[in-house]
């Protein structure tokens, strides 16, 4: 579905009157964009990721899986950081955006590439919450009945949930065990089935 443009909508592009008309135009516009990415956030990722390929190597992370959790984690201290106020690294004098971009590419390309060791914690309803609890423009504050009247309904969401997975996983684990015992138990039928060897008249 495609994104509805907002009312206070602006272009950082240069206004241009003339329309192209080159045969590529509408090819090209049909390609990822990526020029909408700033060049000013590229410059100052490479300028943080510098510190990594001196000390560990370059494209290091695709030689060695990476963990989500401590890349998840640095990129949070960083941006801690700058919510707080710092803006630089106090240890090497680069922004902390610098270290927070390029921590989110490593793990951008570790996830894509294969190289993600995903020790994540279980799965949550933080997305939930922050969908629930988010107002669209024009939209009326909740009631105190309607909140918690949300959050019930996530919460109890969440316990036929688990009661569903727990009904799943006991159901896996009795049919394993069913299937193990009946391979053990056609290998005993199959040895006590073998003819007893005669010992042999001198």
């Amino acid at each position: 579905m495609p994104l509805k443009r907002s009312p206070n909508w602006l272009s950082g592009l240069r206004p241009v009157t003339e329309k192209g008309s080159n045969p590529k135009d509408e090819l090209g516009m049909l390609k990822l964009p990526l020029l909408l990415v700033s060049p000013v956030a590229v410059a100052l990722q490479a300028l943080c990721m510098q510190d990594g390929a001196e000390k560990y190597g370059p494209y290091n992370y695709r030689l060695a899986k990476v963990q989500a959790y401590v890349y998840l984690e640095a990129a949070l201290r960083h941006i801690y950081a700058i919510i707080d106020g710092e803006d630089f690294d106090p240890k090497t004098g680069k922004p902390h955006i610098g270290y927070a971009l390029a921590t989110l590419g490593i793990y951008a390309d570790a996830w894509v590439n294969g190289f993600l060791i995903d020790n994540r914690p279980n799965p949550g309803s933080a997305g939930r919450l922050i969908s629930t609890f988010s107002r669209s423009p024009g939209e009326a504050e909740l009631t105190p009945g309607e909140i918690t009247e949300r959050l019930v309904s996530i919460i109890r969401g969440n316990s036929s949930k688990r009661s569903a997975d727990s009904t799943r996983d006991r159901d896996a684990n009795e049919a394993a065990t069913s299937k193990r015992r009946r391979a053990h138990s056609g290998k005993r039928h199959k040895h006590a089935a073998l003819p007893r060897s005669r010992p042999k008249r001198r």
